[in-house]
């Protein structure tokens, strides 16, 4: 309530602000016959504002009028003033007014790039992407090389409001010409940069920490284990990975005993563990042990050091838990490891940096093994990845009945795919058409409307299985490419829990143009729930996008990487092993459609302005010395 009341307050202190700012711009023309530029300017920001802040329906509408009202009247106040003045000022108001001209014509080109003009032209796809692209990049070159001049020509008209010197008006709109041509440049460079990205890494070297699974896991153990890191003494890697490991011996109940030892010094246990040489880890755990490398040199065991934790917690998996199988399901279209043709479509990460740490075999599941007779008793996980055709009704018999008897399953859907209906009523949630969209909680990727699919949430539910990202929900999020909306089935006898939300605001977009329409309700929708049974052991997640585990996605959106792995360990019934990853790796950097907003105003309008600020002062005060 505090908020809103503050919020509110705010608004009023602005439009009286901007009520003050317009009357005295307009006393200003009236009395002194200077320049409406000021006016021009205010008019042109809050269509700005109207049409990229203020969202969609009644506020957008009112903002984007009183701007065109405001424009419309800078040029009436322009042609007042032009028919009032001397010769002397005449030519400099022709001029201004011609560059105001400029500056509106760039506001029409916006209008021209809407999508209510690009379906009257019957534009659609890439056409209409292209169209609209083109055209939004030149409406700021427009307005930009309008708005300079004018106000060019109004500083000399206020610097002298009798008689101008000759040539001036020439030197002024020219001058403002140049500078506006000059941050026009900017755009195609900007451009170029964009599409020649390049990275460099310039971080200081750290070793990961221990993450809070790995601690997880440690903390549950109920065997003793012996971890062997065979170094000579005063080596930079054993001092870089000594306090990782004592770290974890701290965490697990006096269980694990850490021993550092050069192997030259130990040669009967380097025999009994098969070590050969200096730059070895190896976890012993009665007669099972794991062992991995980490180089001696240290220049070469940075990039092992990067992701020491998610080693370490690989191998500490292998020891303690023996492997055990997932059954994919196969036949139908699905999304897979092997998929060659759509990117979003393509799982590899999601096999081999997901399941197979977690020691997980992935066998596909098919006609040709069993899948329209039943699910193999050895089965920990059943997955349903976005099939494109219709399950055979023996095959959802087959994973019904294994859910019954307490199995485990994973379902994910995308909305062009198959719906799976009697499979997700059978688990007591549904789905409907069309693909989720928002106009303002949406990623940056080509600019254009498609972009509004693109859903980013930090709104997570009470559940367990997202209680690191609950937690963690200020910094991280999770991306959603295509989603369809999962609820709860009305007569369903299973327990339906939101694991994912989106924001507010969000539409099934039913129709396809993506904008807002009848019967398409803007509110919050569920992307992801989890689903149990008060009598049987059934756990099952259902995701309404199977491209959040894509690749792409899984390497730029860290938050993705931890839902999919912490979801997979509430299925198998080892949540308590579940939380935060620890890597120094680079991961792609992602922002917000609002994240972008705000770095536009910094990068196009705050730092210049802070120049011409400190600029102007500067002038001042030269000029009150002199």
């Amino acid at each position: 309530m505090g908020t809103s009341i503050f919020v509110y307050v705010m608004a009023g202190f602005i439009a009286l602000a901007l009520i003050a700012l317009t009357l005295f711009l307009v006393r200003d023309v009236l009395r002194h016959l200077s320049g409406s530029g000021g006016i021009l300017a205010l008019g042109l920001a809050l269509l700005f504002i109207g049409e990229r802040w203020a969202g969609e329906g009644t506020a957008r509408t009112a903002t984007s009028l009183l701007g065109v009202a405001i424009i419309v009247a800078s040029i009436a106040f322009r042609v007042f003033a032009l028919g009032r003045s001397t010769e002397a000022r005449k030519a400099a108001h022709q001029q201004a007014l011609y560059w105001t001209l400029c500056a509106v014509g760039g506001a029409t080109v916006y209008g021209l790039s809407l999508p209510s003009v690009t379906e009257a032209l019957g534009f659609v796809g890439d056409a209409s992407e292209r169209w609209s692209g083109s055209l939004q990049a030149l409406c700021p070159i427009l307005v930009v090389l309008g708005l300079l001049p004018v106000f060019a020509l109004d500083r000399l008209l206020g610097l002298h409001p009798v008689k101008l010197p000759r040539g001036s008006v020439a030197h002024a709109w020219q001058g403002g010409a140049s500078a506006a041509l000059a941050l026009a440049l900017m755009v195609p460079v900007n451009y170029l940069a964009d599409a020649q990205d390049k990275t460099w890494n310039v971080a200081y070297f750290q070793t990961t920490r221990v993450g809070e699974s790995t601690l997880n896991i440690a903390g549950t153990l109920t065997e003793p284990m012996n971890v062997y890191l065979f170094y000579p003494p005063g080596n930079d890697v054993r001092a870089e990975i000594e306090p990782y490991f004592s770290a974890l011996e701290a965490s697990s109940n006096g269980l694990v005993v850490v021993q550092a030892m050069d192997q030259a010094m130990q040669p009967e246990l380097s025999e009994e563990l098969q070590i050969r040489d200096n730059g070895f880890i190896v976890l012993a755990q009665g007669d099972n042990t794991q062992k991995f490398k980490v180089d001696v040199d240290f220049k070469k065991a940075k990039r092992e050091l990067r992701k020491l934790d998610s080693t370490v917690r690989k191998h500490l998996i292998k020891l303690t838990r023996g492997q055990r199988k997932i059954y994919w399901l196969a036949g139908h279209g699905e999304a897979s490891w092997s998929e060659k043709d759509d990117p979003l479509r393509k799982l590899s990460i999601l096999k081999r940096s997901i399941f197979e740490p977690e020691n997980l075999k992935v066998e596909d599941f098919s006609v040709a093994t069993g899948s329209t007779d039943e699910v193999p008793d050895d089965a920990a996980l059943v997955v349903v990845a976005a099939p494109q055709k219709a399950l055979f009704p023996e095959e959802v018999d087959a994973i019904t009945q294994y859910a019954d008897r307490g199995g485990k399953v994973l379902v994910m859907l995308e909305p062009d795919g198959d719906p799976a209906t009697d499979l997700l009523a059978h688990l007591g949630a549904e789905t409907g058409p069309g693909v989720l969209a928002n106009a303002d909680k949406h990623l940056r990727q080509s600019g254009g409307l498609t972009d509004r699919v693109l859903l980013a949430s930090n709104k997570f539910g009470a559940h367990e299985s997202v209680k690191t990202l609950s937690r963690n929900s200020a910094q991280t999020g999770v991306v959603f490419p295509t989603a369809r909306w999962i609820g709860k089935k009305a007569d369903g006898d299973t327990r339906v829990s939101a694991l994912v939300r989106t924001f507010p605001d969000t539409w099934a977009d039913l129709d396809a143009n993506l904008q807002p329409g009848e019967g398409e309700e803007k509110r919050t929708y569920d992307v992801a729930v989890a689903v149990t049974k008060a009598e049987s052991d059934l756990r099952a997640v259902i995701v309404g996008d199977v491209n959040m585990v894509s690749d792409p996605v899984l390497q730029a959106a860290q938050g993705n990487a931890t839902f999919v792995r912490d979801i997979l360990l509430w299925l198998l019934e080892e949540e308590a092993s579940a939380g935060e990853v620890e890597s120094e790796e680079d991961v792609a950097i992602v922002q917000t459609n609002e994240e972008d907003k705000w770095w536009f105003i910094a990068t196009v309008f705050l730092v210049p302005l802070s120049i011409l600020g400190l600029g102007f002062i500067s002038i001042r005060l030269r000029r009150r010395n002199g």
